[in-house]
């Protein structure tokens, strides 16, 4: 005796559809690929009270990898700034690109627009490699974040 598993009225298109085992390409895929690092307080790192935190519970860094820890976090503040401000710059001249009508004075606000694009770019970079920095040094800081977190 043939049972058919197919409802009365469904179609093959349609049982093909609910019940397929291929998956369906338009559908998104639900890996979540690669995480982000992890964004850290690093101003709480370098407080004084955490060197003295570490120092207390026999956490063994050399003093100039709280030296080099404070000094990335200055250039990493000073680079920030300098990113902002020149992106702002770089906005305000594609503001003067799309509404100045003179071919000679939209060539040279072209040409002041790449040049800011490139040290945008460039300061993205440096960012990169201090935020880089910052991470290996923070997760190479054993548990400092409170006193009563054991080793």
């Amino acid at each position: 005796m043939l049972i058919s598993l197919r409802r009365l009225g469904a179609s093959r298109k349609l049982l093909t559809r609910c019940y397929s085992t291929h998956p369906n390409s338009s559908k998104r895929s639900t890996s979540p690929g690669f995480l982000p690092p992890p964004k850290l307080n690093y101003e709480d790192l370098v407080h004084p009270d955490q060197a003295s935190n570490a120092k207390n519970r026999n956490v063994m860094l050399p003093e100039r990898t709280w030296v080099a820890l404070r000094s990335d976090l200055d250039a990493w503040k000073i680079a920030t700034r300098a990113e902002y401000e020149l992106s702002a710059g770089h906005s305000r001249v594609g503001e003067t690109v799309r509404t100045t009508s003179a071919p000679e004075d939209k060539e040279s606000a072209i040409r002041q627009a790449r040049a800011l694009s490139d040290s945008v770019h460039a300061h993205e970079r440096e960012l990169a490699r201090l935020e880089k920095s910052l991470l290996d040094y923070d997760l190479g800081i054993l548990h400092t974040s409170h006193s009563d977190v054991p080793f």
